[in-house]
């Protein structure tokens, strides 16, 4: 037996595969005329079918060159949706609506604004030069914070003995002193004085009658406790002041438990500290003195306070507790 050549064998499995596709696609077949573009729709048609549906969904036939609606079974060609009740209402609106009016070009005259009547305030800054100036009496103060560095060991023992032993009001100072010092020195000052002087400890309620010195290397403050009695407050923060005790510290705590009834008393001492402390005082209203040049070790701290404004008078060492008394 002769086997067939490879070729012939391949030879009819193509054809035999082309005619297995043509009976699964339906055999071949005279493709039908293609619906023309414009006209009437064949009946049985799908575009004849599509025509029919317009109405029932809304929507219309659009001539492509005018862009009008028209029924189905004319030469047409594009489809759109009706016009849009929505649409036509706000359109009759805009058209109905009033217009803006003219823009007037004529800038708006700007009103002239009122001056302000003066501030009825009292003079801030030195008093020294200006004697017809009285202080004494216009404020009635419930605490005097003190601030001294350079030349003030010497300067307290001359103010604090000074002060009556009826004084009504309890005072509060930070002096600069190397740690140890402090609280030998309050002992000794407490000896010259008529005033209870002490170094001050956590939690002393500040009363009448009493003087406290702040503890070298430690923040003083005052805080109020739940009592509503005020009492001293110990801390070594803030880290960033250049002394500790700071009387910046100090003035601006007693500024915030007394507000406007404080008396601040810049001193003797190289610097500024207490410049800082005596704007919170008078921030809150309260009064400040400083210490005049003529009778200070060194006039820095006092010096700063008055030229920054913030002095109400100026006061000689041998002044000084008699200008306190006149205004607690």
């Amino acid at each position: 037996m002769v086997k067939p050549r490879r070729s012939l064998v391949l030879a009819a499995a193509a054809v035999g595969a082309a005619g297995l596709a043509l009976w699964i696609l339906g055999g071949p077949s005279t493709p039908a005329p293609a619906e023309p573009v414009t006209g009437p729709a064949r009946p049985g048609s799908a575009k004849a079918e599509v025509e029919g549906a317009l109405p029932r969904i809304g929507l219309a036939r659009v001539d492509q060159a005018s862009g009008a609606t028209s029924p189905a079974g004319e030469r047409r060609d594009v489809f759109a949706f009706g016009p849009d009740p929505q649409v036509e209402i706000e359109r009759q609106r805009l058209a109905n609506a009033t217009p803006p009016p003219p823009v007037d070009p004529t800038p708006t005259p700007v009103p002239t604004p009122t001056p302000l009547p003066p501030l009825n305030v009292k003079y801030i800054g030195s008093l020294e030069s200006k004697p017809g100036i009285k202080v004494a009496g216009t404020h009635s103060v419930d605490l005097v914070v003190l601030g001294i560095s350079t030349g003030g060991p010497q300067a307290l023992k001359r103010l604090i003995p000074q002060l009556p032993g009826d004084f009504p009001v309890p005072v509060v100072m930070v002096m600069h002193m190397p740690v140890g010092y402090t609280e030998m020195y309050a002992a000794k000052l407490n000896e010259l004085s008529n005033l209870e002087v002490r170094e001050a400890a956590e939690g002393d309620e500040l009363k009448t009658g009493r003087v406290f010195l702040a503890p070298a290397g430690r923040h003083l403050t005052l805080k109020r406790n739940v009592d509503g009695k005020v009492v001293t407050h110990l801390d070594a923060r803030p880290f960033s002041t250049l002394h500790r005790p700071s009387v910046d510290v100090l003035f601006q705590s007693a500024a915030e438990v007394y507000r406007n009834r404080v008396l601040g008393v810049v001193m003797t001492g190289m610097g500024s500290d207490g410049k800082q402390g005596a704007a919170w005082i008078k921030s809150q209203g309260g009064l400040v003195f400083t210490e005049a040049e003529s009778s200070c070790v060194v006039y820095g701290m006092p010096g700063v306070v008055v030229e920054a404004g913030l002095s109400d008078k100026s006061i000689a060492l041998e002044n000084m507790a008699h200008a306190i008394r006149e205004v607690v």
